[in-house]
Formats: C-alpha cells, sequence, structure tokens
C-alpha cells in the first residue's frame, strides 16, 4: 500500500516547498493589489480589500520564513540571527537616507517595492558573508 504524498516527503523538504508557495503566494496577492489600486477604485469597500489581499500574501510569507529558521539548527539559528541583524541594520540605514534624500528633493519618490528589493538583497548578501564568515 502506498503512503500518501503528505507522509513520504520529508518534513524539511515540505517546509521549504510551503515557503516557495507562501513567496508565490505574496507575489501573485501583491501584483493583484497594486491592479486593483492602480485603477484608483472610488469605493473604500474595494480598496480595503486590496489592501487586505495583500496582506493575505505577505503574512504567510512572513509565518514561513520563521517556521523554516525555527526549523535549523541551534548553529544556523545562530547564523540567520546574525545576518537578519545586519540586513536590518542596512535596511534601516537606506531607509534613512531614502527619507533624507526624498526630504532634500534629490529624489521625488520611493516606491516600498524598491525598499522590499533592498530588504530582501541586504538579507540574501548578509546570509552570504554570515555563514562564510562563520563556517
Amino acid at each position: 500500500m502506498e503512503k500518501p504524498l503528505s507522509t513520504s516527503i520529508d518534513p524539511r523538504t515540505r517546509l521549504s516547498l510551503q515557503a516557495i508557495g507562501s513567496i508565490a503566494l505574496w507575489v501573485v496577492t501583491y501584483a493583484a493589489a497594486n491592479l486593483i489600486l492602480a485603477r484608483d477604485p472610488p469605493g473604500l469597500v474595494l480598496r480595503l480589500g486590496a489592501v487586505l489581499l495583500a496582506l493575505s500574501g505577505f503574512i504567510p510569507w512572513i509565518w514561513m520564513t520563521v517556521r523554516l529558521i525555527a526549523a535549523q539548527d541551534e548553529f544556523t539559528r545562530r547564523i540567520h540571527l546574525i545576518a537578519l541583524a545586519w540586513a536590518f541594520a542596512a535596511t534601516g540605514v537606506f531607509v534613512v537616507i531614502a527619507d533624507l534624500l526624498v526630504r532634500a528633493r534629490f529624489l521625488d519618490y520611493l516606491p516600498i517595492v524598491h525598499i522590499t528589493f533592498f530588504m530582501v538583497v541586504a538579507w540574501w548578501l548578509s546570509m552570504m558573508f554570515t555563514s562564510r564568515y562563520f563556517r
């Protein structure tokens, strides 16, 4: 008798697939919300719905990232913690500089997508450098 698919997959692999699915969900819900909001809907309910739609994809991604990190061994969790601290600091500096550049009128506007992209790249780079430093 064959095992059901849910028990035949390694738990770490299943968690990784869920994390990838949460990223896909985030991209789809964010894109859909942007399409709705780009049309500048007049109704409050529709605008609020678009915001909630985008959040409905973002929050699962955060939750799956936390679960993925928590499933690691203590050493790997420590590397993630240090890398996240560096990424948080870099993102904070980026946001402060961007705010000052906008207020000084060197930049017109900085979309949150650019800040999010910077945050993800900073996290990825800090993971590379931190894991290389500690291994």
